[in-house]
């Protein structure tokens, strides 16, 4: 049987409202159906946290907007007096910032290692999945940049599946465009790599510039001061 409390209707262990506005932590002058005012004008405040039935959180704002978090454990470890400006969606989406600034993540575990970095662009399930404290890099598809630690200097873009994905370094600086461009650098700095799998044999090379699609520059890994155009051009370059 439906009873009644005040605004709210219930009905067994379920409540309804349906009409006018509802506001937490104000008394009028509602923006929205649902308005909640936040307890303070800085970062150290949450206005909105929802959590799962485990108390894992799932969703938070923060009052003044400075930090945005959508998705199981996303920017979960981002606390008063930490992290500023940084928006993560997606299940475990920079999970580990703490104290990075500035950072958009976006995907399943993108991110993921993300601490003390800033000005980071990364997107794509698993992207940029193993940088800490690297700055001002753009990871864009999947897997791209995942095992790329990056340098604090780091810089690095890599737009593609796999785009830098697979290296285990600190390379700095590279821009690898394409399907598994790039995808073996580690301490490699400075490529420009462009094309389906463009020097994706280069591990420690530096400042090659190979352009052209499938296997352009699958042989140079090493070497440095390259410059290959050409579909499958260098292949047995080292």
């Amino acid at each position: 049987a439906a009873g009644g409390g005040g605004a709210f209707t219930t009905t067994g262990s379920d409540a309804y409202f349906t009409g006018g506005n509802i506001g937490i932590g104000l008394s009028s002058g509602f923006g929205a159906t649902l308005h909640v005012k936040g307890g303070g004008t800085t970062y150290d405040k949450v206005a909105l946290l929802v959590t799962d039935s485990s108390d894992v959180q799932i969703m938070k704002l923060t009052s003044a907007g400075d930090n945005i978090a959508i998705g199981k454990n996303a920017l979960d470890t981002v606390t008063g007096g930490s992290g500023l400006n940084n928006v993560a969606l997606g299940l475990n989406a920079g999970t580990a910032i703490s104290t990075g600034d500035n950072n958009t993540v976006i995907g399943e575990r993108a991110g993921y290692a993300l601490n003390t970095g800033t000005d980071n662009l990364i997107s794509g399930f698993y992207a940029g999945t193993a940088i800490t404290n690297s700055v001002g890099n753009v990871y864009l598809g999947y897997r791209a940049g995942s095992a790329t630690a990056g340098s604090a200097n780091g810089r690095n873009i890599a737009i593609g599946y796999y785009a830098m994905g697979s290296g285990n370094g600190d390379g700095q600086e590279n821009v690898s465009l394409g399907h598994y461009a790039g995808s073996a650098i580690s301490s490699g700095d400075y490529n420009l790599l462009i094309g389906r799998q463009a020097g994706n044999a280069i591990t420690t090379g530096s400042r090659n510039i190979v352009l052209g699609g499938y296997t352009g520059g699958l042989g140079v890994s090493t070497a440095s001061f390259n410059i290959i155009i050409g579909d499958a051009a260098g292949v047995a370059n080292a």
